[in-house]
């Protein structure tokens, strides 16, 4: 059984566009009703890993230890590694290297989910004793750096790459001592941190080198869509939690999450959907792979497939809400007052679609 995990947390200079909110590390982002480290955390856990290392860049390094503090919510022992820029891209390992102490850990990088349960994985390394394990995804959306960094990954395992076809999803599992040795090896590669220098050293001194494939991997990069797959990603794996008392008046279908402080009247909710604390869900239909946040207010409003951030409200809007993410206390609403007009209050880099 993996003994420890470390996940990266620490900016990324390989992020190709700003974040939805620039002031957020990317791994605070939220999705289904918890940032995007959360659920790390919480695999990690599920896959018995006990002791866990976050490296943080100075940036980030304040606003992610104030979120996780010390790891208890989780049962976990938890470290946080700081870096800086002065310890270039490869700083992440090199920090983790006194604290996993030549003994086998999972990798996770802080900003992405796996659709795969990490202990689906957790006795490879005790049964089939290699050194390192890739694991693999389609991939879909195509990124030239991360392309990069798969080929490069994957042809130092031996594995024929298809461009475009095959990605390297952002967790890596490693035998024991495979960072020992591979110090002087660490580069500036595509990756941000170095992993194919690691991955190349092992593999050209005799380690081996494993792939398994998995069902899905995303990161966060800036682009919403990537918010909205992780949330899909995370939704997928819901379990129904509904208070018999909330069918009354509404429809309420399949995998569905409602918090016991949230109201909901005279709706239709159609899972897999997360409903957070104090939410109002007021003749309003919720459609698949949503996530509504604490204290949202939702009132007749269509929405699907959308992330809408806590404080925030949807008021007769007049048309469906869809493939969306709406910030923290946003206001979106149909003004009934003329002339009749289009008013937006829109910040920088903010994406506004009429359809």
């Amino acid at each position: 059984m993996l003994a420890k995990g470390v996940i990266v947390a620490s900016p990324d200079a390989t992020v190709g566009r700003p974040l939805l909110d620039p002031r957020l590390a990317a791994p605070l982002a939220s999705v289904a009703n918890q940032p995007i480290l959360f659920h790390a955390l919480e695999a990690m856990r599920e896959a018995g890993i006990v002791d866990v290392a976050i490296v943080c860049g100075r940036p980030t390094a304040h606003d992610i230890q104030t979120a996780v503090g010390d790891g208890t919510r989780w049962g976990l022992n938890l470290t946080h590694l700081g870096v800086d820029g002065a310890d270039g891209p490869a700083g992440p390992l090199q920090a983790a290297q006194a604290f996993v102490d030549d003994g086998p850990f999972i990798l996770q990088r802080g900003d992405g989910l796996l659709g795969d349960a990490l202990s689906s994985f957790s006795g490879l390394l005790e049964e089939e004793r290699p050194d390192v394990v890739l694991l693999v995804h389609r991939q879909l959306a195509r990124r030239r750096r991360a392309e990069l960094e798969s080929r490069r990954l994957l042809r130092a395992a031996g594995v024929h790459v298809v461009p475009g076809m095959t990605g390297v999803a952002g967790v890596y599992l490693f035998g024991p001592g495979a960072l020992r040795g591979a110090r002087d090896a660490l580069g500036t590669g595509a990756d941000g941190m170095g992993l194919a220098d690691v991955v190349e050293h092992v593999s050209q001194n005799g380690g081996r080198v494993h792939v398994r494939p998995v069902r899905d991997w995303r990161r966060y990069t800036g682009d919403v869509q990537d918010l909205l797959e992780m949330n899909r990603i995370v939704l997928d794996d819901l379990d129904r939690e509904v208070d018999e008392s909330e069918e009354g008046t509404n429809r309420i279908h399949g995998r569905v999450v409602i918090h016991p402080t949230a109201h909901l009247e005279s709706s239709v909710i159609r899972g897999p959907v997360i409903i957070g604390a104090r939410a109002r869900i007021v003749d309003a239909y919720i459609g698949p792979y949503t996530a509504i946040g604490e204290g949202v207010r939702v009132e007749g409003a269509e929405i699907e497939h959308s992330i809408i951030l806590d404080r925030a409200s949807i008021l007769h809007i007049g048309v469906r809400l869809e493939a969306s993410v709406v910030g923290r206390g946003a206001k979106v609403y149909r003004d009934f007052s003329l002339p009749r007009a289009l008013r937006l209050q829109v910040g920088d880099d903010v994406e506004v679609a009429l359809c």
